[in-house]
């Protein structure tokens, strides 16, 4: 780009391509470049992409189909437009590495049914590099790293003042591209020597104290490689595998969230989703102690460290002296030979519901998910908004209107395939005034999950079995004594209808108070667990009329003036 030209805007993502794909919704498989060139020209002829992934907008609650060039990422997040040969020169180097990551992932991908994958070191620098920088090239982090008032910065404010000023960095995001162009540039070995060579100088401890307090003795140069280095040694790398009928789910922040805290400190877990069925997972070696404050919902979950076989290394006789061996000997070419072979924890699917909730909570009000199975998203919500955690609790009104798209209440309870009726009532009784218009909706569809055969044994199901039998005797009791017999056929194929206006079923529900629970004395308490027991012990008793003495139905509604029928 020459001097003055305005640079072409230019959306580029900060979750790549190659993982939304993993996505997609149903893709198209082509035998050759030239069938995969012409199928995208034929779509944007027609204004349409033959890539889209669900993408659920949490702002607005709206669920939608998106292409995948649309989402995820920002117009110009990565352009240096100081940088005047080549303003894209990040996004460049960016993409170039996503390919040889992408590489590695669909290996890894490829071995899931073998439990194990075995990589050259080459390979693991290249994917400790990646996922490194899907954390860094964030757009939030753009805005925040180095920031000079942000208040995680406080203690180096003075530091990020005098780095920018020697760079000749006049804002927040130069700062973090000047990072980003520093770790695209630089590999892996050369951040590892610059880091051995501040640890000679200043000492391990020292150098420790530094970074947390003012890094005044820090050299410019080296903060970047130190950054780098403290992912890469301070943890290891793991690989989680979803099971067969569970999956996990996309979120914005999805690559490099980080879980738990020891001590007050902050990531015992970064978490990497690279398909439904791959994660991907950072552990701090503080795992590897005996847990002591630990704080982690994901902690429990096995992940063994890596086995290494070393093409030409030989430990020392002074265990004192292992560690400035081993950095001497990993920058020879020699060890580029070195292979390293990960366990795949093949994970049950309450550990899957217990990473996904991870997500969903820490998704942002300004963010999105995207799954690839409205069934087994469904599946994972049902678990969500029943969760008894105060955090989840507090949260689930994020995806309410996510609920209310992927379970629509028909004629019938929805047929879901994974969650069982248990959970599906508990997800009527946590959400109900979102699923429902009514009152009488809502117990109309309990009562539905409830008593299909074979008939649901919990608690809540028993009482309101238990309740509804008892109104039923009740109240053919009194027909006994106040009615003449009936003089018709029952009718047990009469059906009720699942769903009432506001009005009618304000008048229906109001009419169970007044002629059926205040006459035979039946009294609850007053929460909102047991009145829905009540309204759906009401709509048993509203079958067994409409089927039994429907004569005692027609009568009881002429005087409410219903809008709609009761009876269908």
């Amino acid at each position: 780009m020459t001097s003055g030209q305005v640079p072409q805007a230019q959306y580029q993502h900060y979750i790549p391509r190659f993982i939304l794909r993993r996505f997609q919704e149903n893709p198209l498989h082509f035998k050759t470049k030239a069938e995969k060139k012409k199928a995208y020209w034929k779509a944007k002829k027609k204004g349409v992409s033959y890539e889209t992934v669900l993408f659920y907008d949490i702002a607005t609650g709206t669920l939608e189909s998106r292409p995948i060039g649309k989402v995820y990422g920002e117009f110009n997040l990565y352009q240096d437009i100081k940088n005047v040969e080549d303003v894209n020169y990040a996004e460049k180097k960016l993409s170039a590495l996503e390919s040889q990551a992408a590489g590695i992932l669909t290996d890894i991908h490829d071995s899931l049914d073998k439990g194990e994958f075995c990589m050259k070191r080459k390979s693991l620098e290249t994917l400790r590099k990646f996922l490194f920088l899907m954390c860094y090239r964030s757009s939030s982090l753009s805005l925040t790293y180095l920031k000079e008032d942000h208040p995680e910065n406080v203690p180096i404010a003075e530091w990020i003042h005098r780095f920018k000023e020697i760079k000749g960095l006049d804002s927040d995001v130069e700062t973090w591209l000047h990072g980003l162009r520093y770790h695209l540039d630089t590999p892996h070995c050369i951040s590892v020597g610059q880091v051995e060579a501040l640890q000679r100088k200043h000492g391990v401890l020292d150098l420790l104290s530094m970074l947390k307090l003012t890094r005044e003795n820090i050299e410019l140069e080296t903060w970047h490689a130190l950054d780098y280095c403290r992912f890469a040694d301070d943890g290891f790398l793991g690989l989680w595998a979803a099971p067969d009928g569970s999956e996990f789910v996309l979120g914005h922040n999805s690559f490099g969230l980080w879980e738990g805290h020891i001590a007050g400190f902050p990531a015992i877990h970064k978490l990497y989703v690279i398909s439904p069925r791959l994660m991907v997972v950072w552990r701090n070696n503080v795992c590897t102690l005996p847990p002591s404050d630990v704080y982690s919902d994901l902690y429990h979950i096995p992940m063994e460290k890596d086995e290494r076989e070393y093409s030409n290394f030989t430990a020392p006789h002074d265990s004192d002296q292992f560690w400035s061996a081993m950095l001497k000997y990993r920058m020879t070419p020699q060890a580029q030979e070195d292979r390293f072979t990960f366990k795949i924890t093949k994970l049950s699917p309450s550990q899957t519901y217990l990473i996904n909730a991870v997500l969903l909570l820490n998704a942002k009000e300004n963010g999105a998910i995207t799954f690839l199975s409205a069934e087994k998203m469904l599946d994972t919500l049902c678990s969500y908004v029943c969760s008894g955690d105060r955090w989840v609790r507090q949260d689930k009104s994020k995806y309410e209107p996510l609920v209310r798209t992927l379970l629509p209440i028909h004629s019938t309870v929805p047929t879901l395939p994974n969650p069982t009726r248990d959970e599906l009532l508990q997800v009527f009784v946590a959400i109900g005034d979102v699923l429902f218009n009514t009152r009488y909706d809502q117990a109309y569809a309990i009562y539905e999950a409830v008593t299909k055969t074979p008939p649901l044994q919990n608690s809540m199901s028993l009482s309101i079995q238990k309740l509804s039998s008892n109104i039923i005797h009740r109240q053919k009791c009194r027909f006994k004594k106040r009615l003449p017999p009936r003089d018709f056929q029952p009718q047990p194929n009469a059906k009720l209808s699942p769903k009432l206006s506001q009005h009618d079923s304000v008048q229906v529900m109001k009419s169970f108070k007044l002629f059926v629970t205040e006459p035979i004395g039946i009294k609850v308490e007053e929460d909102k667990l047991s009145e829905l027991v009540l309204d759906t012990s009401f709509i048993g008793f509203l079958w067994w009329l409409a089927r039994n003495r429907h004569d005692v139905l027609d009568i009881s509604m002429e005087n409410f003036k219903l809008e709609g029928r009761l009876m269908i």
